[in-house]
């Protein structure tokens, strides 16, 4: 065949399936997944010879018509509804037949399972393949469509109003008659017959839910902001229960106090509040610029406080643009004005601005700390016996232990502190400590009055087994309910030896609440490694109190070789410290060092393909693969 011909042959097959990838990408045709891509693939690949970008471009149209989809059908059945988040899993008959999709939706909340069957909506989203059920078309949002009459409203919101009474209601008020008895004056709606105050107090209820949702909706689109329906209702019920409150007259007054929403960050907020016309320089704006600076300093950097240079710095390069013609100097005063009207959220001095949640959290646990030293455990050993036990314990152990480590011993054994911290790298033998000092323990209190805790469960989970001491996670230690501890000041723990594993990666406000749950006069011992990085979150409480003179502690640095194919936290101990380890080229259990540098490279891109090249520098990049 002449290579005319040919190509005349490819162009009537694009011809012949172009229908097929058309009907493909539907948005209702997850059904022809298969021949999309069957199609797509052919004509990509054979066409080649014709026109590379005219296939290119239809492969990629196709794809992207895939993607982001709003479908419209009729809600057949609602398999599942979470009547706490309004996730649903719904049967909806399309124009190409029924689908199933999931997603949360809000105004199902409302209107219920049953009443929303054979009703109009609108979901937007994308298919997912979900390897137990298939595809499914997965929605961000979704909405029901003619849903803003009163009659839908009564008949399909709120629950004990049929079609009938709905009917008599409108046409005895008219519907603009109606929506301002419900907004104004309700209690008229009782001289009606078939509405007494219970059926009301329904009606209102669902009035002001339905009312607001819709509110909320109309005024994001307003200002261009694509809110799901989850961020909608999370809205509301952040601000549902609160008195004298009107939700739609406080966002026009203030939009930055939808920050107070999880999810919503200050960039949200301040889009919408700059296309509201709020003055870039205004109170709230500097306010809640302010609030974002000092949080996200905390959650980023897990810095505690900010100098005012700093804060400065950082607001006027958010608030004036290069063309404002200012800077620094314009927005001091409006910083400081900001700071000192609200001393019931923001600590300061002359040098430095915090959130005074994060100032009184760390005074609470300095003055706590220094409170529970004046305490003594009522078990203290003479020097000798601190000698004897620690004999004991290497006789059971099999080795012997190391000055420092001795020296945490005795410092436990002979001072009874109840408050002590245990430092070290990896290595150190911490863990074997730790077991040793709640040995000790043990002697005087039952087993079960000593526990251990730590921030994750793997670390739990470790401490418990090299110890033999029960463990937990610090949140179910606390016995952590989604917004609070069921143990804290007034219903402390009922342990008397509470060892903290991990204490570096413990925050400022998961360590306030552990410390506030211990009894004063329990023994407390914190284990941590300096070296590690920062917790995540406000503060660093445990290297904090590692510098504090009047705390008892310990650092062991000491590293031990844990068998003779495991080196690699002997090895990073001498990197930390910028040396090279000792035997460092070979191959161990945990380590093997490869030289990374290619021998005669440029004289061998002289003699090499692209390809060896390319398989040469593979082969350097990936070194355990040759290990063996």
């Amino acid at each position: 065949m002449s290579g005319k011909k040919e190509r005349l042959q490819y162009k009537d097959y694009f011809r012949h399936n172009a229908k097929i990838i058309r009907w493909c990408t539907l948005e209702h045709c997850k059904f022809r997944a298969e021949e999309r891509n069957r199609a797509i693939r052919f004509i990509y690949i054979r066409g080649m010879g014709i026109n590379p970008q005219r296939y290119s471009k239809a492969k990629k149209n196709c794809v992207r018509k895939m993607q982001t989809k709003s479908i419209k059908g009729t809600i057949a059945s609602v398999i599942y509804l979470n009547d706490d988040n309004a996730f649903s899993i719904l049967s909806v008959e399309t124009k190409q037949g029924k689908i199933k999709a999931k997603g949360v939706f809000p105004d199902l909340k409302s209107i219920g399972k049953e009443k929303a069957k054979e009703l109009e909506c609108e979901l937007v989203g994308s298919w997912k393949k979900d390897l137990r059920w298939g595809y499914e078309f997965v929605f961000s949002n979704g909405r029901i469509l003619n849903s803003d009459g009163l009659f839908f409203f009564l008949t399909k919101i709120v629950k004990g109003i049929g079609e009938k009474l709905a009917r008599e209601l409108i046409n005895h008020y008219g519907e603009q008659q109606l929506t301002y008895i419900l907004d104004n004056e309700p209690d008229t709606l009782t001289e009606f017959k078939g509405i007494k105050e219970k059926k009301l107090a329904k009606i209102l209820e669902s009035w002001n839910k339905y009312r607001q949702l819709k509110q909320l909706s109309e005024f994001f689109t307003r200002y261009g902001v694509n809110a799901t329906g989850n961020l909608i209702l999370r809205i509301y019920n952040t601000f549902k229960d609160r008195t004298d409150f009107d939700l739609m007259l406080e966002l026009s007054r203030n939009p930055y106090i939808l920050t107070e929403v999880r999810g919503i960050g200050f960039k949200t907020a301040d889009k919408i509040a700059l296309q509201m016309g709020v003055a870039e320089d205004s109170p709230e704006r500097v306010s809640a610029l302010l609030d974002y600076i000092l949080a996200s300093e905390s959650s980023d950097n897990g810095h505690t406080f900010l100098t005012y240079n700093q804060i400065y710095e950082k607001a006027s390069e958010y608030i004036y643009k290069e063309d404002d013609n200012k800077g620094i100097e314009d927005i001091k005063p409006i910083i400081d004005t900001v700071i000192r009207s609200n001393e019931e959220k923001y600590y300061y001095d002359t040098k430095k601005v915090a959130f005074k949640g994060h100032r009184v959290k760390e005074d609470y646990i300095e003055t706590e700390m220094r409170k529970r030293l004046s305490r003594r455990f009522f078990a203290v050993l003479s020097e000798q016996e601190a000698e004897e036990f620690i004999r004991k314990q290497e006789q059971r152990l099999g080795f012997r232990f190391s000055d420092e480590q001795k020296k945490a011993i005795k410092t436990i054994t002979t001072t009874g502190t109840n408050t002590f911290i245990l430092c070290g790298y990896a290595g150190t033998g911490k863990s074997t400590i730790s077991k040793v000092i709640l040995d000790f323990y043990s002697q005087f209190i039952p087993k079960e009055k000593i526990t251990c805790c730590a921030f994750t469960g793997m670390a739990s989970k470790r401490i418990r087994e090299v110890t033999g001491y029960k463990s937990s996670t610090i949140h179910s230690l606390l016995k952590y309910k989604g917004d609070s501890f069921e143990y804290n000041q007034n219903n402390p723990l009922p342990y008397d030896v509470i060892l903290l594993d991990e204490a570096s990666m413990v925050n400022l406000d998961i360590f306030y609440h552990l410390l506030r749950a211990v009894k004063r006069d329990a023994v407390f011992i914190m284990v941590g490694d300096d070296a590690q990085l920062p917790p995540i979150g406000a503060g660093n409480v445990f290297n904090d109190l590692l510098h504090k003179d009047w705390i008892p502690k310990v650092k062991l640095t000491k590293i031990y070789r844990q068998s003779s194919d495991s080196v690699i936290t002997y090895f990073a101990s001498y990197i930390r410290q910028g040396r090279v380890p000792q035997g460092y080229i070979g191959r161990y259990r945990d380590w093997y060092f490869k030289e990374m540098e290619i021998k005669n490279y440029f004289q061998l891109k002289k003699t090499l393909s692209n390809k060896e090249l390319a398989e040469l520098r593979e082969s350097y990049l990936y070194p355990f693969s040759l290990a063996v």
